[in-house]
């Protein structure tokens, strides 16, 4: 570690309320990051002291992580020396809130301070559902899946518990997260060029969702709906973008939807 900083965040809080100016855990706050992914983080914490002080890391976001850290006493170091010169506190499976933050603590747990020298954070996409049955075990417990009263409102294909106009099923379908709010990835988005004269739907598809089926269909009067081609944009983190295009010219008026239907 010899580019950690000896310019380190530090503070004497040690959570117990004693009347001091020090009682609640120092910290600071992760923000921007992806509430579907799961992230490490790793901790390095030392200082030069012939006393033992131990570091506790937390960090809070959907979840909860805690891990202590040895960062300085006598021969704590590879060699003898009393500063912690190789061990580090690894926080694992740490999730962030639905606003992409991550809250951090530490509290000194013995000596006479806390200590942060260097931090290193690493990102895991989630792994993808096989199936349907499968990707609405992952979302929702036993219990409310064992609770059919909870059908309408959360669990059932039809639901949309985080209320972003996407049911459970489109959720599956476009690698969404049903217990998030997330107008930023939207499934779906309808657009037209600035002159009118072409008519686009753009939507998201889980490439691991091969139980789904995905059709484009226009009309130019409801209740007579045709299937329109579709071709693959983009792709990032199983995930492939794809956009269906038909023009305007010579119509009053078209509409675009996109039928998601499980195969049976």
């Amino acid at each position: 570690m010899e580019t950690a900083t000896e310019d380190y965040f530090s503070c004497t809080a040690n959570d117990y309320w004693d009347g001091t100016n020090d009682d609640v855990p120092g910290g600071f706050m992760l923000e921007g990051l992806n509430p579907q992914y799961s992230y490490e983080l790793r901790f390095f914490g030392s200082r030069a002291s012939s006393a033992s002080a131990i570091t506790e890391y937390a960090a809070f976001g959907a979840n909860e992580a805690r891990a202590s850290l040895l960062t300085g006493g006598d021969e704590v170091g590879r060699d003898g020396g009393n500063a912690n010169d190789s061990n580090v506190a690894v926080l694992r499976g740490v999730k962030p809130d639905a606003f992409g933050q991550i809250f951090v603590d530490l509290t000194l747990m013995y000596g006479s301070s806390a200590h942060l020298n260097a931090m290193e954070i690493t990102a895991s996409a989630p792994a993808l559902a096989p199936n349907y049955a499968g990707w609405r075990s992952q979302n929702f417990s036993a219990g409310e899946l064992g609770n059919p009263a909870l059908e309408a409102g959360v669990w059932g294909s039809d639901a949309d518990p985080d209320g972003d106009g996407n049911s459970n099923l489109l959720e599956y379908a476009s690698g969404g997260n049903p217990r998030v709010l997330d107008f930023q990835a939207p499934a779906f988005a309808l657009e037209s060029t600035a002159e009118g004269n072409v008519l686009s739907f753009t939507y998201r598809r889980n490439l691991a969702a091969t139980d789904v089926r995905f059709q484009v269909q226009c009309t130019e009067e409801f209740g007579g709906w045709q299937d329109v081609a579709d071709t693959a944009v983009s792709s990032a983190n199983g995930v492939e973008t794809r956009r269906a295009t038909v023009s305007r010219v010579g119509y009053s008026q078209r509409w675009l939807r996109l039928k998601v239907e499980l195969n049976q």
